[in-house]
């Protein structure tokens, strides 16, 4: 909404999970009984929690990566969130690895809507493997109760190097002026 000098009086935010409606001004403001219902009507159907979000929805990463060195496993922790109205439980399929990968589960518990659920998957370097190689498997996550909703998860797992940073401390001496170590 804008005022009659095209200055910002009202703004709106649409996150694709909530709604939000702001006046920098006094809703009373609106001295026309008429105008007054017209902008609640817009008002409220901007807010009309009747399509979104949905009774059903997933929320996931798009990517993780982990990194470990030849012979040790990685594990990778993916977050799956109930973006919907209703609890669901969700149905979990991965891509076919070239290292060993493993996912610990096959389908989540119920999940309440609005809350989450950690899914591990665990993936063996292989001892043979050399610096800076990698593989990528895709999880795919699956409503129960509505299987239209899909989510993709990339997990890649790569061999990195250990970077040691030095940290140097340093303080200021009020006795001496001067930094002391």
């Amino acid at each position: 909404f804008r005022y009659d000098t095209g200055r910002v009086g009202a703004i709106t935010v649409d996150n694709g999970v909530h709604r939000i409606v702001y006046f920098a001004f006094g809703f009373e403001a609106i001295n026309d009984a008429a105008q007054r219902r017209a902008v609640m009507h817009r008002v409220l159907d901007f807010l009309n929690p009747c399509d979104i979000p949905a009774q059903y929805g997933i929320g996931a990463p798009g990517l993780i990566v982990g990194f470990g060195e030849p012979g040790e496993t990685v594990t990778h922790t993916v977050p799956i969130s109930n973006r919907g109205l209703l609890s669901d439980a969700y149905s979990l399929s991965m891509s076919q690895p070239v290292w060993t990968t493993t996912l610990l589960i096959t389908a989540t518990p119920g999940i309440s809507a609005g809350t989450q659920f950690t899914v591990p998957v665990v993936t063996l370097i292989p001892g043979s493997a050399i610096v800076g190689a990698g593989d990528t498997v895709t999880l795919t996550v699956t409503s129960v109760q509505s299987p239209t909703h899909t989510a993709r998860v990339v997990i890649h797992t790569a061999i990195g190097r250990r970077v040691y940073v030095p940290q140097v401390l340093r303080r200021w001496s009020p006795l001496t002026s001067d930094w002391t170590g």
